[in-house]
């Protein structure tokens, strides 16, 4: 098959989260590659307060893009995986 390209925006949870922004980028690619992605490009893109506060009563986050190839299946794989991290509040994968 061939691959394609993809962008996941992720939302980092702020509470309690001891590492930095640098930790989560190397936890979060080292996913992506679990499930067989190749991260092209990786984005901070800081701080945001969010529009409704979550089911977790959670008022903002760090939000960070990551530029991706890989397979098809990739937006599935991802986001089984990625609903085990507690640490990660919202995540959008999008064809690009």
């Amino acid at each position: 098959m061939s691959k394609r390209n993809y962008k996941a925006t992720m939302v980092l949870d702020p509470r309690g989260n001891e590492g930095g922004s640098d930790e989560f980028i190397s936890q979060m690619s080292d996913v992506i590659r679990s499930v067989e992605g190749e991260v092209k490009k990786v984005e901070n893109l800081g701080p945001r307060d969010f529009a409704r506060n979550s089911s977790s009563n959670l008022s903002n986050g760090v939000y960070f893009q990551f530029d991706i190839e890989a397979e098809p299946e990739l937006p599935s794989r991802l986001l089984k995986k990625l609903s085990l991290e507690k640490n990660v509040d919202r995540i959008v994968v999008e064809r690009l």
